[in-house]
């Protein structure tokens, strides 16, 4: 299959990033709600610690790429950004501050003697997101605070409001 990747062009790069994203946000927040409605939120939340990168990984195997969710505010230190990442929040930041709302973007990596692909895209807060995300004690009930706070010491995802950008998807072609 990785001959495959050599032989695909930009758009196509961006339509299977696409099509990936979608499918692998649409299982993200299925497991979520169900979780919250099985569950309750502060139990969902050790629920989404637990299942989100074995998630992440599943959706990654089937289709042959390298999946991540980053931020400069991320919660998870094994979510932290490499610089290329960085480089593509950044972007997205820029973009957003000009007015601009981007769709996703692309970029080319040289790794060693090898180059591969990362496709990127953004992520917007929901009201949803809000739950974990938002202000604390505003938006994020107590009891999701204090589950937050003893997994998460060091959290820097919280104190968004809706719309606001909070990351990126990267998918990662041809490694």
């Amino acid at each position: 299959m990785l001959w495959l990747f050599y032989a695909l062009s930009n758009r196509d790069i961006v339509a299977r990033g696409d099509s990936i994203t979608k499918v692998f946000i649409r299982t993200l927040l299925s497991e979520l709600r169900s979780a919250i409605k099985n569950k309750g939120l502060a139990d969902a939340v050790s629920y989404c610690s637990h299942k989100a990168i074995p998630i992440t990984d599943s959706i990654s195997s089937l289709y042959g790429v390298s999946i991540k969710r980053t931020s400069l505010k991320y919660r998870n230190p094994l979510n932290k950004p490499d610089k290329y990442e960085v480089e593509a929040i950044r972007f997205f930041i820029e973009s957003l501050r000009k007015g601009k709302k981007v769709e996703y973007y692309l970029q080319k990596v040289n790794i060693g003697n090898k180059s591969i692909y990362r496709y990127y895209k953004p992520l917007f807060i929901k009201p949803l997101c809000l739950n974990c995300h938002g202000v604390p004690r505003k938006n994020i009930p107590a009891e999701v605070l204090k589950v937050l706070k003893k997994r998460y010491p060091n959290d820097k995802a919280i104190g968004y409001s809706v719309g606001d950008f909070r990351g990126v998807i990267r998918i990662e072609f041809g490694r």
